[in-house]
């Protein structure tokens, strides 16, 4: 007996000497969450890129989070798909690109509002109180982590322009309702993905794209588009989204840095994003030909004007698909008031 009782203690001590480290190994490794994004470095990535170092830094190194920008992992029309299944973790959504598969949260597209701290908020109080907001990203099995956008809107010219008219027959790459927005006012709008600009402008495929200015230096088109027209109307919502699944697989402690990091890091991206574009103007003015063209109030009053059908359809083709567009619309509207817009 004594000697089966000293066997068994042998076994079991074998089984945990190789149980117990191996145990202790897996609770210290930390979760690892691949982010995808389309675009090039620029001050909305580097923005995420703070909150990574935040989350990292306050999570104790429990999570970890690999970034794959530039389509490097994922194509930008393919995200959505990508976080559905798993394939990445978090990605950032244009919702412009994908109007059909996003319908409701295309209302930062359609509304035409410029202020990026007010879009980013709004939406943020829209998907925590909108349900159909809510099923754009239930859809495609994620949620929202950091609203983000873009900063102002101008279109990059290969060519000289002086005013609104200079639009008529201009081929400007424009997405989503964006592309609406162009046809109010003369212009044929060319629907390309962000990494295609370049060649496009270059070509001459196109004669000016509807961008931003911290995108248009940082992708250079301020050497083969150097007319910049301001007085643009829109933003565009860019969120940053987490697959469901992975994030039921982070501690709740963690899931709260995230969240809350996310919040400030969508506010200093907001205040970070208007210090580049003025930087950007600055550069592109002291370029030979590079030229900043402020449309008149008069011009941006007039083309505001023409808003409002393109709003109006947005909200009635919504209606049809059984989504109270009207009431996001409106909701949206009165909040980038609350948040600063004008």
């Amino acid at each position: 007996m004594k000697s089966k009782a000293v066997q068994y203690f042998i076994l079991l001590s074998l089984i945990l000497s190789l149980v117990v480290p191996a145990a202790l190994a897996a609770a210290d490794k930390p979760i690892v969450l691949k982010w995808g994004d389309h675009s090039a470095p620029s001050v909305r990535t580097r923005g995420v890129d703070w909150w990574i170092a935040e989350v990292q830094k306050l999570s104790g190194g429990r999570v970890k989070i690999e970034p794959y920008i530039a389509e490097s992992l994922v194509k930008a029309k393919d995200m959505p798909a990508a976080v559905k299944a798993g394939t990445l973790d978090m990605a950032t959504f244009v919702a412009a690109y994908y109007p059909d598969r996003m319908p409701a949260l295309n209302v930062v597209d359609v509304a035409g509002i410029t202020n990026p701290y007010a879009v980013f908020m709004s939406y943020l109080d829209l998907y925590s109180n909108e349900p159909a907001i809510q099923a754009d990203f239930d859809r495609w099995n994620c949620r929202l982590l950091i609203p983000t956008g873009t900063g102002e809107t101008i279109i990059a010219f290969r060519i000289d322009v002086k005013n609104l008219d200079d639009f008529k027959g201009r081929k400007i790459r424009a997405i989503g309702y964006q592309a609406l927005f162009m046809n109010a006012v003369g212009a044929l709008p060319i629907p390309l993905p962000s990494p295609e600009i370049h060649m496009a402008l270059e070509r001459g495929a196109i004669d000016g794209a509807l961008g931003f200015p911290y995108t248009a230096i940082g992708q250079g088109y301020d050497a083969i588009a150097p007319y910049w027209v301001r007085g643009i109307p829109g933003n565009y919502a860019i969120p940053v989204v987490i697959n469901k699944n992975s994030w039921e697989k982070i501690p709740k402690d963690i899931q709260k840095i995230m969240l809350e990091k996310g919040i400030e890091a969508s506010k200093k991206y907001a205040a970070d994003v208007i210090r580049e574009d003025e930087k950007a103007f600055d550069r592109l003015e002291k370029k030979p030909k590079g030229k900043v063209v402020m449309l008149s109030d008069a011009e941006i009053a007039r083309w505001r004007s023409q808003l409002k059908p393109v709003q109006e359809k947005w909200a009635k083709d919504l209606e049809g698909k059984g989504i109270p567009g009207e009431r996001i619309l409106e909701k949206y509207l009165k909040l980038t008031e609350k948040y600063g817009a004008k």
